[in-house]
């Protein structure tokens, strides 16, 4: 009772009965509301992580005693993180402890993601993109650099690809011929330097962009190690063009119902 607790309840058949399908549908959608609360942050990014099956137990609560119990899954002289913070619930903690193991968030912020979530939950892509930004940065988190490094890099070039076909659609150009310029010839490499002499780009990103493509090929292809600073760097740009990309979403969205209602 000391923490605000989410709850969630999947039942595709309605019949009350635990399936493993609909465990991994929770699994989805405990990610992706933990992605837009990591997002939802105006000036950086809240600290959450993706989640992993072992930090998923059966808790029941003992609605007589008002107590909850847990199988943590793991021995009791190898502690997880899950039995830790299971047992901080059962306390209540002083105030300087609450706030050193807990992050406190504003109520607005979780009504911010309640709202996306509606908005967003029916967008494969965009929840895709937002699962990979959460978990790069729980790889980031974890000193996993490499692995950090590739899924932020799939998040830029899904900007890239993002940004260059809203430039053809402004053009209005026919589905048709819009298959000439969208094809594999028309590289990463080659729509930062089509995007930059258009204007979408500013300097200082097309320099960025072209750094960290020079390190994702030496890391393709010569298996160069990343460093910490630059999936770190690559990480903030993608959540950087994940955030634009949702906002290019809701003001289209805003533009269609200005032209509906006029």
């Amino acid at each position: 009772m000391n923490d605000g607790f989410l709850a969630i309840s999947i039942n595709t058949n309605l019949d009350g009965q635990f399936e493993y399908p609909e465990l991994e549908d929770t699994y989805k959608v405990v990610d992706f509301f933990l992605s837009l609360l990591l997002i939802s942050k105006p000036d950086g990014y809240f600290e959450v992580y993706s989640t992993h099956v072992a930090e998923f137990y059966h808790t029941d609560y003992d609605i007589l005693t008002k107590s909850f119990d847990e199988n943590y899954g793991f021995p009791q002289d190898s502690p997880s993180y899950s039995r830790k913070m299971f047992e901080l619930r059962q306390k209540i903690p002083s105030r300087s402890q609450f706030q050193s193991v807990r992050t406190r968030i504003h109520p607005l912020h979780i009504e911010l993601v309640l709202a996306n979530f509606k908005n967003l939950l029916k967008m494969d892509k965009m929840r895709r993109s937002l699962k990979l930004l959460i978990d790069s940065y729980t790889h980031l988190m974890r000193w996993e650099s490499d692995q950090s490094f590739i899924l932020s890099w799939v998040l830029v070039e899904q900007y890239l690809n993002h940004e260059w076909e809203l430039y053809l659609d402004q053009k209005k150009i026919s589905n048709n011929k819009k298959k000439k310029y969208t094809g594999k010839e028309y590289t990463a490499n080659m729509k930062i330097n089509l995007l930059s002499l258009l204007g979408n780009l500013d300097e200082d990103d097309t320099h960025e962009l072209s750094r960290l493509r020079r390190i994702r090929n030496n890391f393709m292809h010569e298996i160069s190690l990343v460093e910490g600073k630059d999936a770190s760097g690559a990480f903030k740009l993608a959540l950087r063009f994940v955030k634009k990309r949702i906002d290019d979403y809701f003001d289209k969205k805003f533009e269609k119902y200005l032209k509906e209602i006029s």
